[in-house]
């Protein structure tokens, strides 16, 4: 508003109102305000306006409504910071939609997912048959069975040597690696490679200091790498990028259309990740979802020798299944012939006096040699239990003499012939001699042992005294007034007949002395006389049984001092023993 119409209205105002009294005059503000009012009108509206579209949520949504989607694509064309932000949101959305009411979701996704599980069952049923056809091809061709001679000749697995004369070229390994840093990013193996894996953090960094190497080395520019390196079998292909390197590990001779893959995984690699390239500080985490990348590049391709005719010709059938047919009749026989010599030979080892020092199996004739004791089993006796024809095993068997304590003991009864009374044993090289046996054969024995192989000493371990002792311990009783053996006694005489012969053999000259006791309950001379006819009874009785009476001195004691204060003692009323040798005469 200009200043001429503002004061042309204000002068019309002035008009308008009456000449002041000191008593109705207006107030001063209210002036002002209708001034303020006057010139603020328009922006007092706007701000009002702006006010209420604010406070208004139904009328806010609304606006915002309207700019929302143009919004949302120049946010998403910067970075993904909005698609964060939003999965949250999105993924309990769906969760929410699905626990609710699964349909839809499955009406949704059935074309794809059923298309995607047809053709995933496809390519498996392709690949198994492709496999089973291979492996038919390389099972009944002449072929495979040179393949199977080589496997057998070399110890490796039939499966590797078909590998290895099937395989033109496989990528078993490939690595994806940080071109500033040299750290590995990600790292991707064949399936049927998994026992050769390596450390791949230390192969990257082994690749990374070889390119350095070389680039120093040959003082080449910075642009230039190394692109392959040969090792053993095994060859590696290098593709570099701006931020990025591709390692593959090849083994086979790979056409050069393999470069062109990995150079198309590396260019998806750099413009998928492009910003965790560019900010890579050693978390390789982002680039797990470059797998599937680096797992394309895992190739491989083996070749098949064509096929003549379309199938096998009856006759070459023929032939092979006779040929299966004798190899496998071959198989069991020299198995269980195999077996059976096995057996033998362990038979053999458990023998005393056999001792295996060469032995051969062959499928149509056997040979053996060893040392065998002239005492020992007969190996051809062996043969025959372990089901080997001996006209078809070639033996030959040295003679020696073993030192096995069986074959010794053996060995010392055909030379020293100890008579039924001797028991001989061998413990470490001691030849023990037990028993009764006469002093002549006794020294004979020490004279011969000297010249046994084996036996370092001879020892008799004679009885003499423990027979002595069972002879003196030995007692005849009679019954009272009475001088007549009873069935008994005449057992227990016997016992010491046989007692006195081994005592007599170990020590000539000893004699027995019998001595008959009687009871007090009779007259001293009568008992005198009854206990001489005792002991008189007793002699007569074991010279019955074979002892000289040279060697029996028999007399009679009456009561005794020894015997006990009762008138009737039963155990008065016998005859003792005692032996009388050269040392106590």
């Amino acid at each position: 508003m200009s200043e001429p119409a503002l004061d042309e209205r204000a002068e019309t105002m002035t008009e308008q109102v009456a000449p002041p009294t000191k008593s109705a005059a207006p107030p001063e503000t209210d002036v002002w305000q209708d001034l303020r009012s006057l010139l603020l009108r328009p922006e007092q509206e706007q701000l009002a306006d702006f006010a209420q579209r604010f406070d208004d949520p139904d009328r806010h949504a609304q606006e915002i409504s309207e700019i929302l989607p143009e919004a949302i694509i120049l946010r998403s064309a910067q970075d993904k910071r909005l698609a964060k932000a939003l999965q949250p949101t999105f993924e309990e959305t769906l969760r929410i939609s699905i626990k609710k009411d699964p349909r839809p979701f499955i009406d949704a996704v059935t074309p794809v997912m059923g298309a995607a599980i047809r053709k995933a069952i496809a390519e498996a049923l392709g690949a198994m048959m492709q496999s089973l056809n291979r492996t038919l091809d390389n099972s009944i061709s002449v072929q495979s069975l040179r393949w199977r001679v080589e496997a057998m000749r070399t110890g490796k697995p039939f499966a590797e040597v078909v590998m290895l004369h099937t395989l033109e070229y496989r990528v078993e390994q490939v690595f994806l690696i940080h071109r500033e840093t040299g750290l590995l990013l990600q790292h991707a193996v064949a399936d049927d490679d998994q026992d050769g894996i390596q450390d791949a953090d230390m192969v990257s960094g082994m690749l990374t200091a070889i390119q350095d190497f070389v680039r120093d080395s040959f003082n080449a520019q910075t642009s230039e790498t190394l692109e392959a390196m040969k090792v053993g079998e095994l060859t590696v292909w290098i593709e570099q990028g701006s931020q990025a390197t591709v390692a593959g590990v090849i083994r086979g001779a790979a056409p050069q259309e393999l470069r062109a893959m990995f150079q198309d995984a590396l260019d998806t690699v750099h413009l998928d990740f492009h910003d965790p390239l560019n900010d890579f500080q050693g978390d390789a985490t982002p680039f797990e979802e470059c797998q599937p990348h680096l797992e394309s590049c895992l190739q491989a391709r083996y070749h098949t020798p064509a096929k003549q005719g379309g199938s096998v010709s009856p006759p070459l059938a023929a032939a092979v299944s006779v040929f299966v047919l004798a190899l496998g009749l071959f198989g069991f026989f020299y198995i269980r012939s195999y077996l059976r010599w096995g057996n033998y030979l362990s038979s053999l080892q458990k023998e005393p006096g056999l001792v295996v020092v060469k032995a051969e199996h062959g499928f149509f004739r056997d040979s053996i040699e060893g040392l065998r004791d002239p005492l020992a089993a007969d190996p051809n006796a062996l043969l025959q239990a372990a089901n080997l024809n001996p006209a078809k095993v070639t033996a030959r068997w040295d003679e020696y003499q073993a030192l096995h304590p069986k074959l010794l003991e053996q060995r010392a009864r055909r030379l020293l012939e100890p008579p039924a009374t001797v028991q001989l044993s061998i413990t470490n090289g001691v030849l023990y001699a037990k028993g009764a046996a006469s002093p002549e054969w006794v020294a004979e024995a020490r004279k011969l042992t000297r010249s046994l192989a084996g036996v370092n000493q001879f020892t008799y371990a004679s009885d003499l005294q423990a027979d002595i002792k069972s002879v003196e311990n030995g007692n005849i009783r009679f019954a009272s007034g009475r001088a007549e053996l009873t069935n008994e006694a005449l057992t227990e005489v016997k016992r010491i007949a046989q007692l006195w012969q081994n005592i007599a053999a170990q020590a000539p000259g000893s004699q027995m002395e019998l001595t008959g006791r009687a009871d007090s309950s009779g007259a001293a001379q009568i008992n005198e006389t009854l206990s001489r006819q005792r002991a008189e009874a007793v002699r007569d009785a074991l010279i019955a049984a074979g002892l000289p009476a040279a060697q029996i001195m028999a007399q009679g004691v009456g009561a005794g001092k020894t015997d006990s204060p009762a008138r009737e003692n039963p155990d008065s009323r016998k005859v003792t023993f005692r032996v009388l040798t050269k040392q106590t005469q």
